[in-house]
């Protein structure tokens, strides 16, 4: 009986994730569906005092902003931003996208230093035809 519980559980969870990552979305793409060899992630503070959450900001050669068209970041599926606790759990949330990270700078602007980081899709199992 209980390991019909820990694979429900298990079943559950599995679902829980697919359908939140896949309600996600940015630039209206559902996350699951950004096909970018390399992406480049960006975090804004929710501005709350004494909280590190952020929300995130992912560019993955989407229409540019000048023509209006270019909404960068991660959307639920009422159109509100997602909020991470940290940018440490937003980065944990593309590994499990199949992301890694691959290089972190940092530019000063006039608001303050913002944090860029590029992430690369883990190499993908070949198949037999390519």
């Amino acid at each position: 009986m209980n390991l019909h519980k820990n694979v429900l559980l298990l079943l559950l969870t599995l679902g829980a994730f697919t359908h939140t990552s896949q309600a996600q979305t940015v630039n209206g793409k559902s996350l699951t569906e950004i096909d970018a060899e390399y992406i480049e992630i960006s975090a804004t503070s929710t501005g709350k005092l004494l909280s590190s959450a952020v929300t995130i900001d992912i560019d993955f050669g989407q229409l540019d902003v000048s023509l209006g068209n270019k909404i960068t970041e991660i959307r639920d599926e009422n159109g509100k931003a997602v909020v991470f606790d940290s940018m440490m759990g937003a980065l944990n949330f593309m590994h499990k996208l199949s992301y890694e990270l691959v290089q972190v700078y940092v530019l000063t602007r006039s608001s303050g230093d913002v944090r860029y980081f590029i992430m690369k899709r883990k190499a993908r199992p070949r198949t037999e035809e390519g």
